[in-house]
């Protein structure tokens, strides 16, 4: 049993480096956060590179947190964008970023390097930001280290934009397509796949880069023909439907394309598409009077906003919860041989207009957005090489590993949570396989030939390490043996009894 015991030592030693040294890729999984201010919708101007944000207020966009720089990192605050490709922040001496703002100083970064280009942004209302662009260590989360950053240009800003300079977050990640952001990240930490997925939760949400969560999905994910046309991602519905299918419309013919745009807060649809939706929804309210769409008084009933009036799809008295639960999802189903819809239920499309009225975050415009109401509560995975888009209903308020603290100007570092950043995980199954296979093919060895290699005897306690070309190669201090084999029985002699560092050692009884 001596050789066994050996057989088992090294086996178990052997499998245990291999998994530990073989590198995999992984994803990396980022919290994000509701916040609650004014409804936000930004226009941008034909010379945009950026568009609104994500953290979860009131408007419904979501934030997380962003750091830069080397040994010294600082923490920003930043709304997440499918609709832009930059990152912009306020800088040190900006006059007009908002005092509730942290400032990116340049001079406390040991890594920072200005490219000696101008940053501009402008809006459609005739706003603009304005600074340079510098380069420096960029990682996602409030406590991750430098060795997570890739190195990524940034816009730091010396005059903010109005609507940046009254929000709360401090700037804005845009994750649009072509952004560098994501594409350095994913060669820098070698990820699963060129995909990235957010998760909007009714409080907070997920952001996964390269690869998804599955264990917050509710169903399996399904595809539809995704569209890269400047910094957005299309896909095109195939029908309308509200509650059940006697409530639908086939679209297919319609050539304009919805794109998603996690930092709009609402949805805005061309009217051709929001005279479907209102005609689908009137008249299945209409034909389940008494048990569906329970609500107090008429519609748009008087303090609604003029506005909403002609562009929102209804508002109401607002509604008792079970009042809201009575109304039906709204779908788009999209094209494809997966089926895949979205369905918004009415806890997500209603937002409370004023503190008396609620009305459907829908609304009739000359853009086509899914803007962030109707992303909710589902996991929406952007594939970027197989050009297609994934949505599934999924937990994404459950899912957050390390929920981050509400916003300070200086907070404190948080857990940080990226699932599959052990890289060993995966091997840990096949090393134990490999174990057992060895265990016995040497134990079927032993018991047929009777005998084992000769390090297998000899003095009590022993050092040894193993060389492919030669044998069994003892420490220095040991006798060398060069055969392969020795009998029962057989002993060798050590020139002294001193113990070698760093060598295996075996007690043998």
């Amino acid at each position: 049993m001596k050789c066994l015991a050996v057989v088992l030592f090294l086996s178990t030693w052997y499998c245990s480096a291999t998994a530990l040294s073989e590198p995999t890729k992984k994803t990396l999984k980022f919290a994000m956060k509701r916040r609650k201010t004014d409804r936000r919708r930004r226009r941008l101007g034909p010379a945009f590179k950026d568009f609104p944000t994500l953290w979860r207020e009131d408007d419904d966009v979501y934030y997380t947190e962003i750091r830069i720089g080397g040994a010294k990192q600082q923490t920003f605050s930043t709304i997440v964008d499918t609709g832009s490709l930059t990152i912009a922040l306020p800088c040190e001496h900006c006059p007009n970023c908002g005092s509730q703002h942290r400032r990116f100083v340049p001079s406390s970064s040991s890594t920072v390097k200005d490219t000696g280009s101008d940053y501009r942004q402008c809006y459609g209302e005739g706003s603009c930001n304005f600074g340079r662009i510098l380069a420096d260590k960029v990682c996602i989360g409030s406590n991750c280290p430098p060795s997570e950053a890739a190195t990524i240009n940034f816009g730091c800003c010396d005059k903010y934009a109005p609507a940046f300079s009254v929000q709360k977050a401090d700037g804005i990640i845009g994750i649009g397509h072509g952004t560098t952001l994501l594409k350095s990240l994913n060669d820098h930490h070698k990820l699963l796949s060129n995909q990235f997925s957010l998760c909007l939760g009714r409080e907070d949400g997920i952001f996964s880069i390269g690869g998804v969560d599955t264990s917050i999905h509710m169903a399996p994910v399904r595809w539809t023909p995704m569209t890269l046309e400047n910094a957005f991602y299309y896909a095109k519905p195939k029908k309308l439907q509200v509650g059940a299918e006697d409530y639908s419309e086939d679209v297919t013919s319609m050539l304009s394309l919805p794109f998603f745009d996690s930092g709009t807060s609402y949805s805005y649809v061309p009217e051709e598409v929001f005279l479907i939706l209102k005609q689908l929804f009137d008249q299945f309210c209409a034909q389940n009077e008494g048990s569906k769409c329970m609500h107090d008084g008429v519609a748009f009933p008087p303090g609604t906003d003029s506005t909403d009036k002609k562009t929102s799809l209804t508002c109401f008295k607002t509604l008792t919860p079970d009042q809201k639960k009575s109304f039906p999802p709204i779908k788009f189903i999209f094209e494809g041989g997966d089926v895949a819809e979205l369905a918004v239920d009415p806890e997500d499309y209603f937002f409370p207009e004023s503190s008396k009225i609620d009305c459907i975050g829908i609304f009739k415009d000359r853009d086509y957005t899914i803007g962030a109401n109707l992303m909710r509560s589902h996991d929406i995975v952007f594939d970027v090489d197989k050009k297609r888009l994934g949505i599934t209903p999924a937990t994404c308020d459950d899912g957050i590993p390390n929920k981050p603290k509400p916003r300070t100007k200086n907070p404190q570092p948080e857990e940080r949570s990226t699932p599959g950043s052990h890289p060993n995980n995966q091997w840990v199954p096949i090393g134990y396989g490999i174990l057992i296979i060895i265990i016995l093919l040497n134990i079927a060895f032993w018991y047929k030939c009777g005998y084992c290699p000769r390090f297998c005897y000899g003095s009590k306690i022993t050092y040894i390490s193993m060389d492919s070309t030669d044998g069994v190669e003892m420490s220095s201090t040991m006798e060398r043996f060069t055969d392969d084999y020795a009998s029962e029985g057989d002993d060798f002699k050590t020139n002294d009894n001193k113990s070698v560092s760093r060598q295996v050692r075996l007690e043998l009884v």
